[in-house]
């Protein structure tokens, strides 16, 4: 699979492809990646990004106007990165899997609500969800992954698994290790597999 871009929901290649104004524009650009992909593997599944997951009538909006002017993509993807209640992920996957059978659903972006989310995606009607892509593992919201601890007199390393301060502020660089956040996903992997 491919993703044309990264949270286009404005479009790309401003000002030519801004939605706002050049909604055509940005529609033929997303024809011209697609094609190129597909140039590649005509097999290939194609993604559209829209980064308002809790959003339903603006993502519905984009898709419908990409539709219309002949976008043909396979797998809606949206970024589920805020903290609030999962519950309008929920309602906004299982909105798209029955308004658009046609297409995969996946989030595209995610941190927080690790288990909700999954659940959201996985569960959406006719099995439309097919996959979850966590964002920034190792720095945002309830990080999987965290700095080295120091043990055995080494100098610490680091601050308590799971915990992560301002956005972005976390090293880049260094060891990480896997914290106990780790633990829900051999669990979520079992509930969540696709039958044969």
């Amino acid at each position: 699979m491919v993703q044309i871009g990264n949270e286009i929901t404005n479009g790309m290649l401003w000002p030519d492809g801004h939605t706002r104004d050049h909604l055509d524009q940005f529609a033929e650009l997303l024809k011209s990646g697609i094609a190129a992909a597909r140039a590649v593997d005509p097999k290939i599944k194609v993604v559209l990004h829209h980064d308002k997951g809790k959003n339903n009538q603006a993502v519905r909006a984009w898709i419908d106007k990409l539709i219309a002017r002949g976008v043909q993509f396979d797998i809606i993807g949206l970024s589920c990165n805020d903290t609030g209640s999962p519950d309008r992920w929920k309602e906004n996957f299982d909105d798209l899997a029955t308004r658009y059978p046609q297409y995969g659903l996946i989030a595209a972006e995610y941190s927080y609500h690790k288990r909700e989310l999954n659940e959201a995606v996985f569960n959406a009607p006719d099995r439309r969800g097919i996959g979850t892509f966590i964002w920034e593992p190792t720095r945002h919201h309830e990080a999987i992954f965290s700095p080295h601890r120091a043990k055995d007199g080494e100098e610490n390393a680091g601050p308590k698994p799971g915990t992560v301060g301002a956005a972005g502020h976390r090293p880049r660089t260094g060891r990480f290790d896997t914290n106990e956040l780790i633990d829900l996903y051999p669990q979520m992997s079992r509930d969540f597999a696709k039958k044969p």
